[in-house]
């Protein structure tokens, strides 16, 4: 199998590897699955260019992960590291790809791909901490889902809902993230005012009294994240969430509390 392997014959390598596997000794030996896990993974990588759905990429991890199984004394260690680093970033690759490249047959596709990555490295670095990484792909995810929704809010509700769900995500994670608050508040106070935005001179009455219950609600939803944010970071942009969410909200003594605050806030910046 090494031999073939070596000549560039891969897949014919990995009908050998396969025989000698089955062979008593092969079947426990942790250098015979660490070779399946590498010829598998050339397949995958040289033969099949790379393709997201490929089947030998998944036998090349079950092979490594088993290598190390067996691998008591950690003798071969080091390489399996290796072979599962280089499987769990080409899921990252695909989890980026994904997420710049959304396929609405498959919108999860991308997150679906980089938990594969974040499964694999947890095995192979159980010290390290994914939270940055992970905080770093869904806000690039909430950005892809809510671009697709703001191309057309009406009929795109779907991308709305895996927008605000990866936010939250992020504040799963931290909840004192400035824009995944900030964000979160935008969505949900934009979503409320298409909703009225959209209505046409013929909606029946009960109808225009369920979209400005509905509008309301998303009103209120907006409310705390903006307020944190505010706590977090006091922008311009803030006083103006604010600002705009109250008066949506029709509390007025506090859209002009925040009207107050934002003359001055702009004053004192001006100086």
């Amino acid at each position: 199998a090494y031999e073939l392997y070596t000549q560039g014959e891969y897949v014919l390598a990995s009908e050998a590897i396969g025989q000698a596997i089955q062979e008593k000794e092969g079947l426990n030996d942790p250098l015979a699955w660490q070779l399946q896990a590498i010829i598998f993974y050339d397949i995958y990588a040289k033969i099949e260019g790379k393709n997201k759905m490929s089947e030998s990429r998944v036998k090349a991890l079950g092979s490594a992960l088993h290598s190390m199984e067996l691998d008591t004394d950690k003798k071969y260690y080091d390489q399996n590291i290796m072979i599962l680093d280089r499987i769990s970033i080409s899921y990252y690759n695909d989890a980026v790809y994904a997420t710049n490249n959304i396929d609405p047959e498959i919108p999860r596709f991308a997150e679906n791909s980089f938990k594969e990555y974040i499964r694999i490295q947890k095995i192979s670095h159980p010290d390290e901490d994914l939270s940055n990484k992970e905080i770093e792909f869904y806000k690039a995810q909430a950005t892809a889902f809510g671009n697709k929704y703001q191309l057309d809010p009406l009929n795109d509700l779907a991308y709305f809902d895996l927008t605000i769900e990866s936010l939250n995500h992020v504040l799963q994670i931290d909840s004192n993230n400035y824009g995944a608050n900030y964000n979160m508040a935008i969505y949900y106070y934009n979503e409320g005012f298409y909703k009225i935005d959209n209505i046409i001179s013929v909606t029946p009455i009960i109808d225009l009294i369920l979209i400005e219950k509905e509008s309301i609600e998303l009103f209120k939803k907006a409310l705390p994240y903006m307020l944190k944010a505010h706590e977090l970071k006091k922008r311009e942009e803030t006083f103006r969430g604010l600002r705009g969410i109250y008066r949506s909200l029709n509390d007025m003594a506090k859209f002009e509390e925040y009207e107050l605050e934002l003359e001055k806030f702009l004053e004192n910046k001006s100086n």
